[in-house]
Parts: C-alpha cells; sequence; structure tokens
C-alpha cells in the first residue's frame, strides 16, 4: 500500500516540477506526503530527504518563521527522536514554540503538543529541569484549550508523571500518573493503547517508589 502511495507521490512530484518549477508551493505540500508515505513505510532516511525538501521549498516562499513550517519541522523531529537524535529533535521542537509564540499562539494545542515533545527530549538528554518545566506548561496549556476529562489532558498529566519521576520526585510522580489513569480509563474504550501506556507509567512508579 505505502509503496504504491510513495510512487504515486513520486510522479506527481515530477509532473508538478515540470509545470511549475522547482519551488512552487504545491511541491512542499506533495513532498510532505510523501515523507509522511516513506515514514509509515519506515524508510527514514528518505523520508527526511523529503520533509527537508518540503521545508525548503516552504522556506523560500514564506520565510523561515511562517506556520506553515510547523508540520513538516514536527514530522523531522520525529525521525530524529526515532533515530536517537534528541538534540536535534529539541531544537526542532523549539523552532515550533518560536513561530507559534511569535505569532501570538503560545497557548493554544499546538503549543501544549510542542511542550509535551520538548519534555521528552529533554529527558532523553538528562535535562531534567527542563523536561520538567516544559512537562507543566504542556499540563497547563492543555487543560485550558482542551475539558479537564479529555484524553489529552490525560497524556499531557502521564508526561509530567515520567519527568517529575526523572527529577526524582516520585511520589508527586505516582499522583499525577493516577490522575493521567482515570483521566483516559473514563474516556477511552478498555483496549485502547493509551490506557495501557498510562497504566504501564503508573505500575512502573508504583514499582519504584
Amino acid at each position: 500500500e505505502y509503496s504504491d502511495a510513495e510512487a504515486q507521490l513520486k510522479l506527481a512530484l515530477d509532473d508538478i516540477e515540470r509545470a511549475y518549477g522547482s519551488q512552487h508551493p504545491k511541491l512542499a505540500t506533495v513532498a510532505y506526503n510523501l515523507g509522511a508515505a516513506q515514514y509509515e513505510a519506515r524508510k527514514l532516511d528518505h523520508a527526511k530527504a523529503s520533509w527537508e525538501r518540503s521545508r525548503a521549498i516552504l522556506e523560500v516562499n514564506f520565510g523561515a518563521t511562517d506556520l506553515r513550517l510547523n508540520d513538516v519541522t514536527s514530522a523531522l523531529a520525529s525521525v530524529a527522536m526515532s533515530e536517537g537524535r534528541d538534540a536535534e529533535a529539541r531544537d526542532e521542537f523549539e523552532a515550533i514554540l518560536r513561530r507559534l509564540d511569535a505569532a501570538d499562539q503560545g497557548q493554544t494545542y499546538e503549543a501544549a503538543l510542542a511542550h509535551s515533545n520538548l519534555s521528552m527530549a529533554a529527558r532523553h538528554l538528562g535535562e531534567v529541569e527542563v523536561a520538567l518545566a516544559h512537562a507543566r506548561s504542556s499540563v497547563e496549556i492543555m487543560q485550558r484549550v482542551r475539558p479537564l476529562t479529555h484524553p489529552e489532558v490525560g497524556i499531557a498529566r502521564q508526561g509530567l508523571a515520567r519527568a517529575l519521576a526523572a527529577a526524582g520526585r516520585v511520589d508527586e510522580a505516582l499522583r499525577e500518573a493516577q490522575r493521567a489513569v482515570v483521566i483516559v480509563d473514563a474516556a477511552l474504550p478498555e483496549d485502547h493503547p493509551v490506557r495501557e501506556e498510562a497504566a504501564e507509567t503508573l505500575r512502573d512508579l508504583s514499582a519504584d517508589r
């Protein structure tokens, strides 16, 4: 399925480039979709190249601070995280937050996700206080843009629990993990993977107490 999608998207890229040139914004969209197909097929080097091309075209047309760059920036950060390049991923997520702040969108759902991802990258880098600050920001923003019982609030609290645990604050981490479980258990089907993740975090923290 993904190989068919990849082949079709490559043809579309060629057609658009012949018709409009190598820097047309339509190319950025197709290159982004091509990268997504390659990422799903676990062709990470190809996905990265496609997404870098998409970003370069967007920068040429709209500038490096345009919010349209955030999706592809997040995609490139995902590749970096999956390959253990946490410092690079952190830099990409920080770029997303800078764009959002510049556009007065630092308190949006997208900003909450960026803080959550930055917290994860910082934990992997051993920057526990940075991780904790971003995790708290993620929860605070998510609670403003989603109902308190929304599963994404539970996911944000789960991230805060992990950051607290990394900072050695196990009792606080356990309380946050318990809150996360209550929220996602009430909001999601029994077999949902987010529920299992939250339960696993709670089990791990309970074992460490």
